[in-house]
């Protein structure tokens, strides 16, 4: 068999572009491609191992199964046939040339060197471009902004707290100190604030004792009963001792008649 051949999405399993890098990224969710495990043990080994080589050959190999073989330190025939009818491994249409460009290796990567990741799915080697997540980014310096300060307004408002939107301004200054000391890192900084203005409801009181408009109030609580029986027992011992002092003064004016 003559000829180049390449990984499928193999850009995807490189952290360095362009380069031949010390490692390459290995996704678990290769486990769940059907494809994948019904290759014979020996030949998902195989692959691994291709893919490491391909990372130092700009993903350009020879479709020559023994000097793959001698290459990976293989103890058995690597099956590239099989790999090839799986999908994993794509032969090149232009093949001039080819051999003696892939067989030179790249200038290795440096260990110390880093890439900030951006791949954020679990691709396998055979599925398609994986969907990336928003990047995180500190807090803006003019957030929230109108829309958001407009929409905590209405949530407030639509649940009997207008106290909250006269205070909008303590809350935005709780939230930014808050989340500025925590050095705080968000993908979505709305839905962030949101739920700060859906918590606010919570934690402020408002005038409110906590409790929403038209919500029954709590009833006396230990400390009040125990304050109440203590002023109770004072009254008590009050007349009490009023009663005593009564009766000594009416003995006393008996005796001096």
């Amino acid at each position: 068999m003559t000829g180049t051949f390449h990984i499928k999405n193999f850009d995807r399993l490189q952290h360095y572009k362009d380069r031949s890098p010390p490692w390459i990224k290995l996704y678990n969710g290769l486990l769940d491609d059907y494809d994948f495990g019904r290759l014979p043990d020996a030949t998902k080994a195989h692959l691994i191992a291709i893919g490491l080589l391909a990372s130092r050959h700009n993903n350009k190999l020879p479709l020559d199964a023994d000097w793959l073989g001698k290459r990976i330190n293989a103890t058995q025939a690597v099956d590239l046939d099989g790999l090839i009818k799986s999908g994993f491994v794509v032969p090149d249409q232009d093949c001039s040339n080819a051999i003696a460009e892939c067989l030179q290796d790249a200038m290795p990567e440096r260990e110390g060197e880093t890439q900030v990741e951006t791949e954020t799915e679990t691709p396998s080697l055979r599925s398609g471009a994986p969907k990336k997540r928003k990047s995180r980014r500190s807090l803006p310096e003019n957030f929230p902004e109108a829309s958001d300060l407009a929409w905590a307004k209405d949530y407030w408002l639509k649940r009997g707290r207008a106290d909250l939107c006269t205070l909008i301004g303590e809350e935005i200054e709780k939230f930014r100190d808050h989340h500025a000391g925590k050095l705080t890192a968000s993908a979505d900084w709305p839905a962030s604030w949101r739920t700060w203005a859906r918590n606010a409801i919570k934690f402020n009181n408002g005038g409110h004792n906590g409790r929403a408009n038209g919500q029954k109030s709590r009833g006396p609580t230990a400390l009040d009963k125990s304050l109440s029986a203590l002023a109770s027992l004072h009254s008590r011992h009050g007349a009490s001792d009023a009663g005593c002092r009564e009766e000594s003064e009416e003995a006393e004016g008996r005796r001096d008649y």
